[in-house]
């Protein structure tokens, strides 16, 4: 049997703003735990999956008309994260090309 009664508004479901907010700011965390220990590269990626999982419920939660601040705070942490994990990546395979070229 279902509790909702017939003419009363159900409350608002904002599932994705949720998952955005709490994957976003998980990716950040990743990130800083990668720049500040020594936990190894697995820290990056699961900061780069965090973060495009934030990035994609915030776009997701915005497009739903759900919490507009938790949609935000998600979609921006989840595109820095995914930005520093890149510029890293990036940063980390120009390094070991330039060190390996060295070697030759």
């Amino acid at each position: 049997m279902s509790d909702h009664v017939a003419g009363t508004p159900q409350a608002a479901s904002n599932g994705a703003a949720v998952t955005a907010l709490v994957t976003g700011l998980a990716s950040v965390l990743a990130m800083i735990l990668f720049y500040v220990t020594m936990l190894g590269a697995w820290m990056l990626y699961v900061g780069l999956v965090l973060g495009i999982v934030g990035l994609i419920f915030g776009i997701i939660g915005l497009r739903k008309k759900q919490s507009k601040a938790m949609s935000l705070v998600g979609l921006i942490t989840g595109i820095l994260a995914v930005l520093a994990a890149l510029a890293t990546l990036f940063f980390a395979l120009l390094f070991v090309g330039a060190f390996m070229s060295e070697m030759l």
